[in-house]
Order: C-alpha cells, then structure tokens, then sequence
C-alpha cells in the first residue's frame, strides 16, 4: 500500500514539473533591430568580415545549440557588434 502511495505521489511530481515547464520560452530578449533565434543556418553569415572571409557552414552549424540574436532586415554585425546595413561594413567590394 505505502509503495502504491509513493508511486502516484512521484508520477503526480513529475507530472507537476513537465507541464509547469516553458514551451519555449527565450532566455534574454534581442535589442531593437534584431530577433531572437534558437537555432538556425543564418548565424553562418552574420557579420561584416563575412563579406570578405566567408565562414565554413556545414548543413548543422556547431552553434546550434547556443540561442542568439541576429540582425533583422538583412543586416550585419560590425566590429562593434551593432547591426548595420551591409554598405556600412566598410568592406570594400569588387
């Protein structure tokens, strides 16, 4: 009897813990100009030097894991990390 009691007191913890858990909820909220992403391809090509260095971006980028903000509007990332539009990156283009 005690053991059945000790069974659905756990399965209504567990229970308890699962639904009260956020769906997906984001860890930090993104500045102006910028969304929030949990995991995508489009942190391959994100910054000014992309324009110039282009990054190695296999089909599942090794930060996928880590959520980000990333510049709306086809935006890039400066040296100082604000996003500016492309033709403020100071990069020279052929």
């Amino acid at each position: 009897m005690a053991s059945s009691m000790l069974s659905v007191c756990l399965l209504v913890a567990v229970l308890t813990v699962v639904s009260s858990a956020p769906a997906d909820e984001k860890p930090f909220d993104c500045p102006d100009g910028e969304y929030y992403i949990k995991c995508s391809q489009a942190m391959c090509f994100q910054k000014c030097d992309h324009l110039v260095n282009l990054p190695a971006c296999p089909s599942l980028h090794p930060s996928c894991y880590s959520p980000a903000c990333l510049c709306d509007n086809g935006n890039l990332r400066n040296s100082e990390g604000k996003c500016v539009p492309k033709e403020q990156c100071g990069v020279k283009l052929d």
